[in-house]
């Protein structure tokens, strides 16, 4: 076991590495809020107004937000001849790493999801549907949560092209 200051250090070390090579990716999520025109009934799980335009009778719209965070993106060229947990990188996929930085002081500020645990980094990988670099937008295939000493230091997320 490595003294708590080694550990310290590694960690700054992965961090300031983390972010030497770093790209801007935007990550999307789509959250659901009450139609602003006729309300959502929440007992029959429907619109107040079945006729409603906005939210086509749903009581619900949806709406697309997006943090624009430094990553870290190795593809396919980059990666050849190398595995991760995540699998092997092809032609149209990227790994995409966030580092504990961003997910604490941007994407985790309110500390919504408890990165502690594999379900609680899962459901956080999720919510987001897309995202998008070089204006190509990616789906994740798979994800990998990196620990060293049971600390979380970084989520590496192999990414599918959808769209060009």
């Amino acid at each position: 076991m490595l003294s708590e200051a080694n550990v310290r250090n590694m960690l700054s070390a992965i961090s300031r590495g983390n972010h030497v090579l770093n790209e801007r990716a935007k990550l999307f999520k789509i959250a659901k809020t009450n139609c602003p025109d006729c309300g959502f009934d929440p007992i029959r799980k429907e619109s107040t107004n079945p006729d409603c335009d906005t939210c086509e009778g749903k009581g619900m719209v949806e709406v697309l937000s997006y943090n624009e965070i430094p990553v870290s993106i190795e593809t396919e060229k980059d990666t050849q001849y190398r595995f991760t947990n995540a699998g092997k990188i092809t032609e149209g996929e990227i790994l995409l790493t966030i580092d504990s930085k961003e997910i604490s002081e941007v994407l985790n500020l309110d500390k919504s999801h408890d990165l502690s645990t594999h379900q609680g980094i899962k459901k956080f990988v999720e919510q987001y549907d897309h995202i998008t670099w070089h204006n190509a937008k990616y789906k994740m295939a798979s994800f990998e949560a990196s620990y060293l000493q049971g600390i979380f230091y970084e989520i590496s997320m192999k990414m599918k092209l959808e769209e060009w």
